[in-house]
């Protein structure tokens, strides 16, 4: 069985394909020569006509441009959000922190216990503490 290489097409190849797919189906080919014809799977010839079916070149260019934006865009709000929370002081800041247990064994069984303390906002890890028991002093003696 010999493996195919992975191929990227452009939103303008997809609506292409799809049209062609549709032009098969409608002179009256099967599903499976169709897609043999496409060079591509069944599961792949049906997220594309989900996602671009019934759409021009122009509207899939279009869609594939403000994917892309959004993603760009959502990047920098990302990185101005954490500028924005590491200039103000963290005095001002109304502060929210979750804290999370985790219990696991070693190879020779003996307990080991993780208490991590983050900060909501800005997903910052403010502490960490391995230990064999914490008891709730720790805990407390941890976050103070």
């Amino acid at each position: 069985m010999t493996t195919q290489r992975r191929k990227r097409h452009t939103p303008e190849q997809i609506v292409r394909k799809l049209r062609d797919a549709d032009a098969m189906l409608n002179a009256g080919q099967d599903e499976a020569a169709v897609l043999q014809a496409l060079e591509v799977s069944e599961a792949t010839y049906l997220r594309w006509k989900n996602q671009y079916g019934g759409m021009k070149s122009a509207e899939a260019r279009r869609l594939k441009e403000l994917e892309d934006e959004d993603r760009r865009l959502n990047g920098v709000a990302w990185e101005s959000a954490r500028t924005v929370a590491s200039t103000v002081p963290r005095s001002t800041r109304i502060t929210t922190w979750c804290w999370d247990f985790v219990f696991d064994r070693t190879v020779n069984g003996s307990p080991l216990k993780w208490l991590s303390i983050v900060d909501e906002y800005t997903r910052e890890c403010l502490a960490l503490k391995v230990d064999r028991h914490i008891t709730s002093e720790d805990v407390i003696d941890t976050l103070a």
